[in-house]
């Protein structure tokens, strides 16, 4: 439906509706599909892990995080149609840490480093609660690990990612 340009929330209302979907199972097929033209669009823009080594890095810092811990937490991840993995997590404007954060920011760390990427920073939505002790600790961790990481505080990462000729790590 999306591919011919109705407007995803009727859409979503119309599969919902007449699949009798709970509104759990809605969110989550909101959070899988998309049009053909953006499926192919993004999957023409990944890029493998062995082209990473020696580029830039720059992560949409809350969606990668979230959805690491989500999987560190045994929460659900769905393998979006463009090739995404997607959490079922919403934030609405604060961030709590939970038991997962570290171990998460570990393991991201660990596969960073494994990639080899150059300068790698991190980009926190500024009005989200919290921000400034999530950069904190990521800072921490970084300084501790050794890992030469940058993190910005900004109004909105999406235009900034969206402009970057570095390699973009989101979910």
């Amino acid at each position: 439906m999306l591919s011919r340009d109705y407007a995803p929330d009727s859409s979503l209302k119309l599969v919902g509706d007449r699949y009798e979907l709970l509104k759990r199972q809605r969110v989550a097929v909101g959070r899988c599909v998309c049009s053909d033209g953006v499926r192919w669009s993004r999957r023409a823009r990944m890029t493998r892990p062995e082209d990473v080594a020696g580029r830039g890095l720059w992560l949409d810092g809350y969606n990668v995080l979230t959805t690491v811990e989500a999987a560190l937490a045994g929460g659900v991840l769905l393998a979006a149609r463009d090739g995404t993995l997607r959490d079922m997590a919403g934030m609405h404007g604060t961030y709590r840490k939970v038991a997962e954060t570290r171990p998460a920011i570990e393991r991201i760390g660990r596969v960073v480093e494994r990639l080899a990427a150059g300068e790698v920073v991190w980009y926190l939505d500024r009005p989200v609660s919290n921000s400034g002790r999530l950069r904190a600790i990521l800072l921490e961790m970084a300084a501790q690990a050794g890992w030469p990481w940058h993190v910005e505080l900004v109004a909105d990462p999406d235009p900034i990612l969206a402009q970057s000729r570095a390699v973009v790590a989101t979910a």
